[in-house]
Order: structure tokens, then sequence, then C-alpha cells
């Protein structure tokens, strides 16, 4: 960057969650964090994504907002203006996490033992809307806004498990997190539970038809090499099946922008997440530095800038049309 120039981060606070809403006249102090990605598309290997981190901005709260979670604020289909957080951890065993977004964009993040049968590390797709919707009409019929008012005495035993929920809608509120002998004895989080199971199998699923295999499965971990990644890229150059690889932190757009490669160009963006292992970073940098000089040749220089920009853009126009409905 050059000196003196700024970044410009939008905030949407409607999707912002809190455990306690901040009264009106009260301050909220925030911070935001950005992983740039590096040239390319990817960062060489051993390089971790780099992170520009804003100045602290103090702002008042003029109106009382948001609200907690009420029945009327959840939608009877998922809607632009959700966002849900579930964690289950387990001290010493490991993580489940699941993030969808309004746009149904869909992250999981694993690490340890927890979620048998899903791989370590992070699994993205967009979640079709017939699973959004299920969602949705799930936090209605468990009645999920009552969850604030369980046992909110509790709290977790020395190195006992613990489930985090998170969810925003209609500009209110819900944030809570539960010990794993709260969760065992109430229906309505066991519920939920089962209900992430099918979500987590669905993320999976559909990442699986979005994204290629890693190559051949060694002892649970698929592994290539970046003499692989060169080697594919001459022969999807050869058949026509073009990828570009990008690691980094996930954007809002990137549904769109695969979309976009995909419809218009036949290229199949895969995004390997912040955390990808060294060998897939090697690989995708190597793919890249075969496969980017040939699309930048067949397309010209400015086919992932141009697209990149044509699906932020695209989200932003539908977000606006979307804030102008409610």
């Amino acid at each position: 960057m050059a000196p003196g120039a700024l970044i410009r981060w939008q905030v949407y606070f409607d999707r912002m969650r809190f455990a306690e809403p901040p009264r009106a006249g009260g301050t909220v102090r925030i911070r935001f964090r950005l992983a740039v990605r590096g040239k390319g598309g990817v960062t060489r290997p051993g390089n971790e994504p780099r992170r520009v981190w804003s100045n602290w901005v103090e702002l008042r709260v003029r109106d009382l907002f948001p609200s907690r979670l009420q029945a009327a604020d959840i939608p009877d289909r998922w809607a632009p203006s959700m966002d849900f957080v579930y964690r289950e951890q387990l001290p010493l065993v490991g993580s489940l996490a699941v993030h969808i977004d309004g746009e149904g964009n869909a992250r999981i993040v694993k690490s340890g033992e927890v979620g048998h049968g899903l791989r370590s590390g992070a699994t993205q797709t967009v979640l079709p809307r017939e699973h959004l919707d299920r969602l949705a009409r799930f936090f209605r019929e468990e009645q999920v806004w009552k969850l604030a008012d369980l046992k909110p005495e509790a709290i977790a035993y020395a190195d006992e498990g613990e489930m985090l929920v998170s969810l925003a809608s209609s500009g209110a509120s819900l944030v809570r997190r539960f010990p794993q002998h709260v969760v065992k004895e109430a229906s309505a989080l066991l519920a939920l539970q089962r209900e992430m199971r099918h979500v987590v199998s669905v993320v999976v699923q559909q990442a699986t038809i979005d994204e290629p295999a890693w190559g051949e499965a060694v002892e649970g971990v698929q592994v290539k090499t970046g003499e692989d990644g060169q080697a594919d890229a001459e022969r999807d150059i050869e058949t026509g099946q073009c990828r570009y690889y990008v690691v980094g932190q996930p954007m809002a757009h990137d549904a769109l922008w695969r979309s976009v490669l995909r419809q218009d160009y036949g290229i199949q963006l895969v995004l390997l997440g912040c955390t990808p292992m060294p060998s897939q970073r090697e690989y995708a940098a190597e793919y890249n530095a075969v496969m980017v000089g040939f699309l930048k040749k067949k397309f010209g220089d400015d086919i992932f800038s141009a697209t990149e920009a044509a699906a932020r853009e695209q989200r932003e126009d539908a977000r606006q049309e979307a804030d102008e409905r409610r």
C-alpha cells in the first residue's frame, strides 16, 4: 500500500451478535482484522497470510439495537439478515465450529477428534436453498429464542465440554454457551446438536461436489506435491478443465466469484481457506504458476481481478436490494 492509503471496512450491525445488547447511549469499542491474500491467489509455502488490523474505534449507540431475539425475529425462510454460529468444544479433545451467513455461505472448522468422519481443518461451500430454509424452520419449530433463559446460571465443570450458540436475525441476537451436563438434559439442545450433524454432512457432501479430490488418501490425509501441481496444470490445460487455487480468509463474495469464473470462463475456483496443509500450499502455488499464465494469455491479464470485482459488486447489489425489501 502507498503511504497514506486507506482500507475501508463495511460493517453491518444488524448481523453483529451480542451476549448483552448495548444500551442506548452506551459505547462499543471495536476494531477489524483483514487477511490479505498473496499475489497470484496463494501465499508461498511457509508464509502465512498477512493480517492487517484497523485502529480502535469507539462508537456511541444511539438506539436500543440489536434487541434480544424473539419469535417474530425469525423468518419462515433463511434471510440475508441471518447469521449463525455453532461450536462444540471439548478440552483436550478438540472442537467443531459451524458458521452460516445470510447468503448461505457455510464454513466448518474442525480440530482434534470432535466430528467423526470429518477431516481436520476448514471445509466450506454454499448451502442449497432447501437446507437453509430447513434450518430456519428448525429455529422456529424448536423456539430457539427460548434458549436465552435456559439455566443461565450453569457453568462448566473443570475440563467439561461446552456448546456455544450465536444467532443474529432481523436486527436481534441470541448468544449463549451451555456446559455439556446442561446439553445432555435439554431436548432443545440435543435437537440442535442433531440438526448440526445434518448440516455438517450436507456441507461435506456439497464441498465434495464443488471441489476436486485432493490426491489419494494417505493415512486419512490427501497429499500431493509441488511437482504434482505443475503436472496437473499441464494436463488440465490440455483437457480444458482449468482450476485456480486461492489461500486466505474466505470472503463474502467468494460464492459469486466462483459462479462467475465457472459459468463465464469455465474455470473452477478452489478455496483452500486460511490453514491448508503445507503440501497443499506448495501444490496450489506450483499449479497456479503454470495455469495463471495460460489463463491470462487466453482471457486477459485482469481475468481474476476483474471477475472478483464483479462478484463483489453483485453481492453488494443483492444486499442493497434485500435491505430495501425489509
